[in-house]
């Protein structure tokens, strides 16, 4: 644990300008710890300790995962709860893992992370993830790639905040009904790459455009090729069968760093990097209060 101290301790005011020192050695540490982190929550986590800070897609960005921190605070005086997709895009993938799997070791109930679609091993063997793990770490990175991946195989998929804010990275599918659906869901598991509600839950985008359910099937029009578009219809029926008040996701970029689907007060899309791959957009993380209810809007320019 003290190896894990010093390094988070490093990360916190590590400068992405000079070379990465994060060594192989460490990341067995973490892996270890971090598995066994996860094998005591459920696949479905229940947070009611409020406030909470919900933190969506950070790829890679660690100078604007400090950055949060130092408008916020730290963990343990402030609790978060990160949307997935931690790795790929950005440049410094290794050390974002590393430092939020190590706040997520010393600090369980302040610190929680979900599974987006890029900690799987068909997205980031291809989008950036392992590719840097080659340059940084040299000969035996395929071994750490794999063991990383292997964490990533047991994170939670799903959280519910004070009982009525479901939270994930993508989103819902039609075979998905209810809430104890995702707490059978075994771990590990290895990859969510299709069209079945597992999947769904990393992969599922809101639309204006239907009302119900449509598998993205139809890459050529712009659809994923994994997961299913949700309308305001099947979001509200889920919602209220469940009797939940509000899903917050991650996944997909918004010009201020955050949307509301439909036209209400219900879907809510957190995307917290800014500048995203050389784009304008904002980054935003919201907190939810004592109350249970979205109280303001952090934004990272």
């Amino acid at each position: 644990m003290d190896a894990i101290k010093e390094l988070v301790t490093k990360l916190h005011d590590y400068n992405p300008s000079s070379a990465s020192r994060i060594t192989h050695e460490i990341i067995d540490v973490l892996a270890t710890e971090a598995i066994k982190s996860f094998r005591q929550q459920g696949t479905l986590i229940a947070i009611n300790n409020l406030p909470v800070h919900v933190v969506g897609v950070v790829h890679g960005q660690l100078r604007d995962v400090q950055r949060i921190y130092d408008m916020i605070g730290r963990p343990p005086a402030k609790k978060f709860i990160y949307l997935g997709d931690y790795v790929d895009r950005g440049k410094h993938s290794l050390e974002v893992i590393c430092l939020l799997l190590g706040l997520k070791i010393m600090y369980p109930e302040a610190v929680y992370m979900l599974r987006g679609n890029h900690e799987t091993r068909a997205q980031n063997k291809f989008c950036g993830f392992r590719e840097e793990l080659h340059k940084k770490l040299g000969p035996g990175f395929s071994i750490v790639w794999e063991k990383i991946n292997q964490i990533f195989d047991y994170m939670p998929l799903a959280a519910v905040i004070n009982e009525r804010i479901l939270c994930l990275h993508g989103g819902l599918s039609e075979g998905l009904q209810t809430l104890d659906q995702i707490k059978r869901v075994r771990r590990p598991n290895s990859e969510l790459e299709g069209f079945d509600w597992v999947s769904g839950l990393v992969w599922s985008d809101p639309s204006e455009k239907i009302n119900n359910f449509k598998e993205q099937n139809n890459i050529r029009a712009g659809e994923r090729g994994a997961g299913s578009l949700y309308g305001k219809k099947g979001a509200n029926d889920f919602l209220e069968r469940n009797r939940l008040t509000m899903l917050v996701r991650g996944h997909e970029c918004h010009d201020e760093g955050y949307q509301w689907s439909y036209g209400e007060r219900r879907v809510l899309t957190l995307f917290s990097a800014p500048q995203y791959e050389g784009r304008s957009n904002l980054g935003a993380v919201a907190k939810v209060s004592h109350n249970g209810n979205v109280s303001r809007f952090f934004t990272i320019r």
